[in-house]
Parts: structure tokens; sequence; C-alpha cells
């Protein structure tokens, strides 16, 4: 018996098995607690055999559910309503307005909502972004300063982090970046309810469905 990857007699050689892929397509700002929970999927004795591939997506955009993908959406907001998919309750995520140290040492507090007019914020690329709290800055400013706009949460974890401006962040940051500051607002905060969706066809793969599980069981510990 020839093992994968090694050669034979005559030099040819013998691939490896494929490997199984899992996309997790995941709403942005909650990497910090999906990804370090992602080792109870890869550690499941077949996805071991199976060298199994965890793919990460972070978007604003919704993405669909496809009849048999090996995909598992972390959605946001309120309970997804799909026939054909199977909806986990995860429970709910805390996001708050925050600023760093620096920036607020420069700027000083905000004295008042209406103070927010002079500072500038970094937001989602969309200019009608979905978010309670993109939203309620819309409403609390009609022209805020933009000083930056992205999609990528890292950017603005670095953005806020850095001084450059105020942000919304869940409320984990602050175990992560200890000069972060929460600046109070009148609704003190915004708590989403989170949610796991999943097609049902994709759950008849074993590995698929003990993905699922596995994942929704241990954000229900963090966000339960």
């Amino acid at each position: 018996m020839v093992r994968p990857g090694r050669t034979t007699r005559n030099d040819k050689m013998v691939p490896a098995s494929p490997c199984r892929e899992i996309t997790i397509n995941s709403v942005p700002m909650v990497a910090d607690y999906i990804i370090p929970l992602l080792g109870g999927i890869s550690e499941d004795p077949q996805a071991e055999a199976l060298r199994l591939t965890l793919r990460y997506v972070a978007e604003m955009t919704v993405a669909p559910i496809t009849p048999g993908a090996p995909c598992l959406h972390i959605r946001g907001g309120p309970r997804p309503m799909l026939d054909a998919a199977e909806v986990y309750e995860l429970g709910r995520l805390r996001f708050g307005l925050f600023g760093s140290a620096s920036y607020l040492g420069r700027m000083g507090m905000p004295a008042s909502m209406a103070d927010l007019g002079r500072y500038g914020f970094v937001t989602h690329d969309q200019q009608q972004s979905r978010t309670p709290w993109e939203k309620w800055l819309a409403q609390t400013l009609p022209e805020p300063h933009r000083a930056l706009r992205s999609d990528c949460e890292i950017t603005h974890r670095i953005a806020i982090h850095s001084g450059l401006c105020l942000g919304f962040l869940p409320a984990s940051a602050l175990l992560y970046y200890a000069d972060l500051i929460e600046i109070p607002t009148p609704s003190d905060g915004w708590e989403v309810s989170m949610w796991l969706v999943v097609d049902r066809l994709t759950l008849r793969d074993p590995v698929v469905a003990r993905a699922a599980e596995t994942l929704a069981a241990r954000l229900r510990r963090v966000w339960g």
C-alpha cells in the first residue's frame, strides 16, 4: 500500500485525499468570539481524518443560504425566518461606542450627544448601514464626520485603538484593548440577538451537523 504523498517505484506521485471545507459566513466584528472556538470543530476525530478546512468570511451583506453548501451562517438581528434552514438561537451581544484614551485626551469627552459632531467616526462602507448603532448615529447627527469607511473589522479596531476616531465595537473590546474608553449613550449600548443558520440539506452531512452543534453550544456559553 502506498501512503498519500509518497512516490511509487515508477516515480508517480500518489495524491493525498482532498480536504473537506466548511465556510463560516459571519457578520463583522465578532471574530474575536468565534475564531477561538473553532478548535472544537477542527479537533473532531472525523474532521481530523478528513483534513477539514475552515474558511471564515465576515461581510455586511447577508449571504444567501445555498442548498447543500457546507456553510454556517452567523447572523445578528431579528430571528431569521427561513423554511429550509435550521436556526440556532445563540444569545445576545452588546455593542458600544468607544474611543482610545489618546483620542479622547485630545478631544475631551463629549459633553452631550449633539457634541459628537466634533468627532470623527469609523463606519461601514455602506451609506445605509443595517446596524442599529449606525442608524442611531445617522439620527443623532444628520451629517456625522465619517473619518474612515470600511467593512473590514480589523480596520475598525485599528482606527479606534490607534486614536484616529471613535467607533462601535463589541463590549469584549475592553478585554483586548486596555486603553479603550466606552462613551455613554442614551441607549447604554446596543444588544443584538445572534443566530446560527444552516441549510437543512447540508445538515445531513454528519461533519457539518457536528460542526454546527459544536459552534452553537460554545457560542451559547459566551452570548447566552
